[in-house]
């Protein structure tokens, strides 16, 4: 699914990132774009990052 409509980046993009080691929203923004156009994805995309970082922590428990 399309999260950033603007940069065309999808919940793929942000996750895959996240694993790759991007831990913040300024890591997204750098790497994907992300939030960097109209602003619209910013808040579901910060929960994104939040959900996948905290399943990161668990997996890796």
């Amino acid at each position: 699914m399309y999260v950033c409509v603007c940069k065309a980046v999808s919940d793929k993009d942000i996750k895959d990132a996240i694993l790759g080691g991007a831990e913040d929203w300024s890591s997204i923004q750098s790497r994907l774009g992300a939030g960097t156009g109209c602003g619209v994805c910013q808040e579901f995309t910060q929960q994104l990052i939040n959900e996948t970082l905290a399943e990161k922590l668990t997996y890796s428990a």
